[in-house]
């Protein structure tokens, strides 16, 4: 990165002007307000010019004949009419940016209301209406918590007007103003609340703004085919009734979920219809920079620095508001992050970005909008960083951080916390004395604060309508990876090492919460000493130029090691190992790389592990390290599974308790032995399940019995503690690419936790085992193990079995039913029967290669 990026005194005399209030803000660009009951009753054809002015986007044309039907209303003393029109006037001046018109008039509407009879219906009417465009307004400026007051007082005269339209329209502006707010979830909640009302609808611009809405929820909750399903919907709806503002709207909507499913070209074209179709330059800009931000995001920076410099002079235009406050600071963010990549000479200055976001700052103290401000000052103290002037770079986000904190956006907050203590972090490097430590602590502490911010709004961030669900890996990920690099010296105390293992714990959280888009995960901490004194969990941890290693063991402090080994080198490594399992491959070729991974990963520890009697080891993998078969991992001398049983866990977090079961449990088996929809046959499951059932009851459904509703009413009215599931599928990094092959349809992770979880009271219990014996991940994705963790934890299994990549169907039903008879013999575990059910493998001739016997991993309760 150019450290030689600014304009020093230019930068200085900026921070100057700045006033100490701030608040960050995660930037959503969404839909106005749904406006009610604007129709002007009479029969004037001025009124009707205006609607149609105003619908198609012409807004000084719908300015100029509202002013005369007002003028005409005025003349003939008809209030009613004055306030209708003021109300249309208010909005449309709105679209125009003309802040000081829009407040006169709204005013004015509220004055004339005082002499109308609210006793009458149509006082009551008119009475709504004003109250929800003072609200859109309100909303416009950055004051959403006033907005949502009102648009709740504007339902209750909707209601009591017996108004279903007028009604359902303020609570869908609630939804938009909790949004606003950075409360998601309730938000959420509320749409998910009125969605029959809003599908029930006859075609109009209340139903459009309705279902753009759905389509934003849905990308919420993770359900992107029905958003972008939906979002269509909205489009073409919006084109029927003629409402060309919210066809660009709905147009960013659609490119934002085709982002959230990495459809990456697709998401570039709806960003591009967005702007092609804004009916105002802050669309225009909204939908450009959404564009531009993608372009970052995949490091498309001539691309990029080529939309940018159209957009300066398009963003330059924009009145002061808090979407043209956002616009502003993503112009400024998007700038500084192209002058990070790109040749200096081509890029912006400091200075030019300073310059932006110090307009954008003016702007939102106008408006008094602290939070839109508090955005602007953090992103700039971002550009002080970026040139190394440190101590402006401090000040200016303790100012952001102060105002989040004191508005509560804690959504925000967490960004000011983390770049507070990337800047304590590098002022420590330029230190001397005593001041190193001061400030190395104090990173610490900001750090510490920023995890602990994450934790509080787990829910809301994952549901945010913001970059954050595009760009986990970029603005939430490294938190947690720059602290625990932080926390852990050569001479790490126990309680820094306490710390960081938490910190790994959490990242291993958010990063199935960030999957899942969700954080209703059940959470509970356990110790392995409380588990099993014999096992010892292992937590890799890639940092940017180091591998850390840290080990948990029973009845010791923590441990650690660390290897000067660079991300890109261990992905490497990681890469030619996986490589190396093909059969094809030349042996010692495998046998070395599997051996420099475990030198890096499990000698250090030997002695302890010995010493201490552990004879299982459960990996807690991080990053690449998830997706290799640890079992297969080789000392020189023996393979890793010759010495240890060996379990994974997404995190002692999310451990499920172990229940006793009895002795020769039920078990509910589906498979397809035939090819279908596109996938071979598995003729060796027929074996596979005739061997299950001999040693254990079974209940068996075949291929076309093999459907959910099958499944699901079995689960539904008996007791079956191992579900077990012969049938293809796929583990992959997205959620909507993980499944397995139904019948009838695919079994998605969102059906299949259903599924099992759907029991009857009086038999309702966790499923103690799930298999999966014909899964694989996702070729050519570094994170589909992540499918799998997902797949564990969200079904409630206790723990799973299932398999990294597609195995050879004869081998798969050796080692399955060796794993079955292996589980029946008394005390032994999950992980025992595993390891010995690889060994028969291992020692047969025939399957001895790791390829066959190494895929399979138990994830969970290893007991």
């Amino acid at each position: 990165m150019n450290s030689r990026l600014g304009q020093y005194g230019l930068l200085m005399a900026i921070s100057i002007l700045i006033t100490t209030h701030s608040t960050p803000a995660i930037a959503a660009f969404g839909p106005q307000p749904v406006a009610l009951a604007q129709q002007v009753t009479s029969a004037d054809d001025l009124g009707s010019q205006a609607q149609q002015a105003y619908q198609l986007g012409r807004y000084e044309q719908a300015r100029t004949a509202w002013e005369a039907a007002y003028r005409e209303a005025e003349r003939r003393g008809d209030r009613p009419s004055q306030i209708t029109i003021l109300n249309a006037l208010t909005n449309t001046y709105r679209q125009l940016g003309d802040w000081e018109q829009a407040e006169i008039a709204i005013q004015r509407s509220l004055q004339l209301l005082a002499d109308i009879d609210k006793n009458k219906l149509q006082g009551v009417l008119l009475q709504a209406q004003t109250i929800n465009t003072q609200g859109a307004t309100l909303l416009a400026n950055g004051q959403a918590k006033q907005a949502h007051t009102l648009w709740v007082q504007a339902e209750q005269l909707y209601r009591q007007a017996n108004d279903q339209e007028g009604t359902l329209g303020s609570r869908i502006n609630q939804v938009q103003a909790l949004q606003a707010l950075g409360l998601y979830r309730q938000a959420y909640l509320q749409l998910i609340d009125i969605q029959t009302d809003i599908a029930a609808l006859p075609s109009s611009a209340l139903k459009v703004a309705g279902f753009k809405s759905l389509g934003d929820v849905f990308q919420i909750t993770g359900n992107l085919q029905e958003a972008k399903d939906v979002l269509q919907e909205s489009i073409q709806l919006a084109e029927e009734v003629g409402d060309r503002a919210s066809i660009s709207v709905a147009w960013l909507s659609l490119g934002n979920a085709y982002q959230g499913t990495e459809q990456y070209d697709a998401a570039v074209q709806a960003y591009a219809m967005a702007a092609q179709t804004a009916v105002s330059p802050l669309s225009e800009a909204t939908a450009a920079l959404s564009e531009v931000s993608l372009l970052v995001k995949t490091q498309q920076w001539d691309l990029a620095q080529h939309r940018l410099s159209r957009l300066k002079p398009l963003t330059a235009t924009l009145s002061p508001s808090r979407m043209g406050i956002y616009a502003q600071v993503n112009l400024a963010s998007n700038l500084l992050a192209v002058a990070q990549n790109s040749d200096f000479s081509a890029s912006s200055s400091a200075g030019e970005i300073a310059q932006y976001l110090s307009t954008a700052i003016r702007h939102a103290q106008v408006l008094n909008d602290q939070r839109a401000e508090a955005y602007a000052l953090g992103q700039l103290g971002a550009v002080y960083e970026h040139t190394q002037q440190y101590d402006y770079a401090l000040d200016l986000t303790n100012q952001a951080l102060d105002l989040s904190l004191q508005l509560n956006s804690q959504d925000i907050a967490y960004r000011w916390q983390w770049q507070k203590g990337r800047i304590l972090k590098a002022k420590a490097k330029t230190a001397n004395g005593q001041e190193v430590h001061q400030h190395q602590q104090a990173a610490i502490s900001a750090y510490q604060a920023s995890v602990d911010t994450l934790k509080l709004i787990r829910s809301d961030l994952m549901a945010a309508d913001s970059a954050v669900r595009f760009s986990f890996r970029d603005a939430v990920e490294p938190i947690y990876r720059e602290f625990v690099d932080l926390l852990i010296s050569e001479d790490a105390s126990e309680a820094s090492l306490q710390m960081a293992r938490q910190a790994i714990e959490d990242l291993q959280l958010a990063e199935l919460q960030n999957f899942f888009r969700s954080a209703c995960l059940d959470i509970q901490a356990q110790q392995i000493d409380q588990i099993d004194s014999t096992a010892a969990v292992i937590y890799p941890v890639i940092l940017p130029e180091r591998l850390l290693v840290i080990t948990s063991v029973p009845g010791k402090p923590l441990q650690h090691h660390s290897l000067s080994i660079t991300e890109a080198e261990l992905n490497q490594t990681v890469e030619e190992y996986l490589q190396s399992l093909n059969p094809v491959f030349d042996r010692s070729v495998r046998l070395q790389v599997s051996e420099t991974l475990y030198q890096w990963l499990v000698a250090p520890l030997k002695a302890t592990l010995k010493e201490q009697q552990i004879d299982t080891l459960v990996f807690v993998l991080d990053g690449a390290l998830r997706n290799i078969p640890i079992a297969a991992l080789h000392s020189g001398k023996d393979y890793l599974i010759e010495e240890f049983n060996v379990a994974l866990t997404p995190g002692m977090q999310l451990l499920p308790p172990r229940e006793s079961v009895a002795r020769r449990p039920n078990i509910l088996a589906g498979a397809i032995t035939e090819a279908h929809q596109g996938f071979p046959a598995l003729p060796g499951v027929a074996r596979e399940l005739e061997s299950i059932s001999s040693t254990f009851p079974t209940s068996v459904f075949i291929n076309e019995r093999f459907t959910a509703s099958t499944l699901q009413k079995e689960v539904n009215q008996n007791d079956f503690p191992i579900l077990h599931l012969a049938t293809h599928g796929q583990f992959s990094s997205s959620l909507d690419q993980t499944f397995l092959i139904g019948w009838d349809e695919p079994l998605r992770i969102q059906d299949f936790q259903v599924l099992v979880r759907e029991q009857l009271p009086e038999i309702q219990k966790p499923i103690e085992l799930l298999v999966l014996s014909a899964c694989e991940t996702a070729e050519g994705d570094d994170r589909a193990a992540l499918g799998l963790a997902g797949f564990a934890v969200r079904s409630g299994a206790r723990s799973t079995l299932a398999t990294l990549w597609a195995v050879n169907d004869q081998s798969t039903s050796a080692l399955i039913s060796e794993f079955y008879h292996q589980l029946a013999q008394d005390g032994t575990s999950k992980a025992e029967a595993l390891r010995q059910a690889q060994m028969v493998l291992l020692n047969d001739p025939q399957y001895a290669h790791p390829f066959y016997w190494a895929p399979f991993v138990l994830v969970g309760n290893w007991l």
